[in-house]
Parts: structure tokens; sequence; C-alpha cells
């Protein structure tokens, strides 16, 4: 068996010559001409971490306590539809990677497994939601999730519509077949290939609607036009009404929504500009961190976007975050190397922020502060 890559990196690059190209675009691209992409890298890189010497670093402890749970560490696995196109079966391989290493995993309502089999990874599996126009299409996956045993919703409210994405018509028709030369492609990748044939196209089994037929393209088009543009304030204390588990909110970078969201009395929100995927040239997350956590009071706030090892995660931690969630870098793993690649993803993050607070004199959580970092 080929060797595990020893870096995030080495798992990138594993997972772009295992993947065709419109799926390495689509792990990586953004919206638009991807300024906000850029963007979540350069706020990050704009911080330097300040270390402390002389600081007894022999046990560095991660551990994390978030609305009454343990975690191994502050990160979560991020909700990413259509994992099933890294390779077949991910979203189960990322759930049991993120209850081997101890954190929760955040199952996508555009994924390709039904949550009921990916909730018996163990660990804590939590359901994200899209608002949807039909309102009982969200309910039942409100009820499922349920049954299943997840203990909370992650409810994603920055795709009012779908984001502009020119790399998508580079690769699809506006039918969303794939143009012949993403076919071709395709070919020149036959490892994936065989396995994406043996296991059929990727299926969305998790948003129930009534479509005009079973095919791949329609149950697209449904999940991109089925969301509600009319989702509020109000509507969203209705589905706090409705939902009896922890409520975070997801896809917000505003202080005044934030403090409208903990009025509701949601139990968390991500600050997110959905991976630069949504809207181009808007404000990256770390940007608005501090404000935020002024109009969020005692309400703890996530935040996701351009994070890639555990530096970063050390200086969003510093920041005042209670944990992070990472999308893309366990994505690199499970291209790379299924299962195995998703646990050492998990890992390496892990790894990392314990190596970046032993050097920064910090070896507790709860001591990374904003006097371990320099603003830019």
């Amino acid at each position: 068996m080929k060797p595990l890559p020893t870096s995030i990196a080495g798992l990138r690059e594993e997972a772009h010559r295992y993947l065709p190209r419109f799926v390495v675009d689509y792990l990586e691209g953004g919206a638009g001409q991807q300024r906000t992409l850029a963007r979540n890298r350069a706020a990050l890189d704009a911080l330097a971490l300040l270390p402390r010497t002389l600081r007894d670093v022999s046990h560095v402890d991660v551990t994390t306590r978030f609305l009454g749970l343990d975690m191994a560490a502050p990160v979560m696995v991020a909700p990413t539809g259509v994992a099933g196109m890294m390779r077949p079966g991910a979203d189960g391989m990322l759930a049991r990677a993120a209850a081997r290493m101890g954190v929760p995993f955040i199952l996508s309502a555009a994924s390709n497994m039904p949550v009921e089999q990916v909730a018996k990874a163990g660990g804590q599996v939590w359901m994200q939601a899209f608002p949807l126009r039909e309102q009982g299409a969200t309910q039942r996956l409100m009820g499922r999730a349920k049954d299943a045993g997840c203990t909370a919703l992650v409810l994603t409210v920055d795709t009012p519509v779908a984001g502009i994405r020119h790399w998508e018509a580079r690769h699809f028709s506006p039918s969303g077949r794939p143009r012949l030369s993403t076919r071709i492609d395709g070919l020149r990748h036959p490892t994936w290939l065989a396995a994406t044939l043996r296991h059929g196209p990727p299926r969305f089994p998790n948003i129930a609607m009534q479509l005009p037929d079973n095919s791949v393209q329609s149950e697209r088009r449904a999940i991109n036009e089925g969301k509600d543009p009319a989702f509020s304030i109000e509507s969203l204390a209705r589905l706090r009404d409705a939902w009896q588990g922890r409520l975070i909110v997801k896809g917000v970078v505003d202080p005044e929504d934030v403090a409208r969201i903990a009025a509701v009395g949601a139990d968390a929100v991500v600050l997110s500009n959905h991976g630069g995927r949504q809207l181009d040239g808007m404000v990256s997350t770390v940007e608005m961190l501090p404000v935020c956590l002024q109009a969020a009071g005692e309400m703890p706030l996530l935040l996701d976007g351009g994070i890639r090892d555990g530096v970063d995660v050390a200086k969003v931690l510093a920041l005042g975050a209670k944990a992070v969630l990472v999308g893309r870098v366990p994505l690199y793993g499970v291209a790379a190397a299924g299962e195995a690649g998703a646990v050492r993803a998990i890992e390496l993050l892990l790894v990392e922020l314990k190596r970046v607070m032993a050097l920064l004199g910090r070896p507790t959580i709860s001591e990374l502060s904003r006097s371990s970092i320099v603003p830019g």
C-alpha cells in the first residue's frame, strides 16, 4: 500500500492527481472571479503569531467543550455537498474519520448517502439543511435527522440563490450535462472513472422532492432551484420552535444578523462566506469575527473560510472563535486515500495545532487570545 502523505499539501496533491479536472474545480473553485476565495486566505495570512517563551509546554491540551459536548479538538468537519464525486461513499468515510478523531461531522443536505446510514458511523453526526420552498421537505429532513440520532441541525442561510460559478460552465451545459471535454478528461483518470461507473453517479437521498424524473440533472436542478429566497428571521424563529435539538445557523457575516439570530434563540452561529463559493467580492469571515463577537453576546461563534492547516486554526481560535469548520481539507484526504486519507487530514490538523500551541507558549485552548496574534 502506498504510504499516506505527511502533510495536508501532500494530500491535496494526491487528490488533484486522482480526480478529473471538473471535480478538482468543484473542490477548489469559488464564485465569480474568486476574489472572496483569495480574500479568505489573505485575511488569515495577514495575521502573525506572537510566541511566548519560557513556558511549560510539556503537555498541550486541545480538548474542547461546546454546547455541552466534549470534543477532542475545536475542529468540526464542515458539510460538503456531492462529496461522493471524490469517492463513492465519501460521506460515510468522512463521518467515520471524524468519529475516530473525536470531532463532530456535519452531513450536507446535498450529500450522497442517507443520513440514517451515515449516522451509524458513531461519534457526533449533525445534519445540515437549507431553507426550502417546500417547507414539508425541510420538516421531513429534520424528522429523519432526529430519528437517526442527529443532535444538532446546521441551517445554511447564505444560499437564497445559487452563486455565479464560471468554472461550472466550462464543464457542463446549461442543462447540467457534462461537455465532451469533461468526458474525455474523465477517461484520463481511469481509477476514478472505474469507481464512479461501478457505483453509479452520485444521488441526493436526503432531500425528498417531487421531481419530474429521477435523473441526476433533475436532482441537481431541484437542489439549486428549490431553496427559499423568502426565508426570513421570522421563518428562522418558527424553525427554532420546530427543532428541539441544538440549532446552529451557518452563513452569516454581518454583526446585526448575528444579534438577530441570537435573539431568536439559536445556539450558535457559523461565520461563513460559503468558502468563497457564493458571493464574489465579499468580506472574509476572519475580518468580521471581532465585531461579530461583540454582537453575539453569550452565543458562541464558529468560523470557516480559508482554513488549511493548524496555524490557521490557532489564529482563528486566538481571535475568539469557539471552533473552526474545515471542508476542503478532509475532502483532500478522502479523495487522496479514502477513509484513511480523511483520518490523516484531520489528524494532521490536530497535530499541527498542538505543535503551534507549544511553539506559541500557550498549552491550552483558553490561553489562545488576541495577545497571541499581531494584526497585519
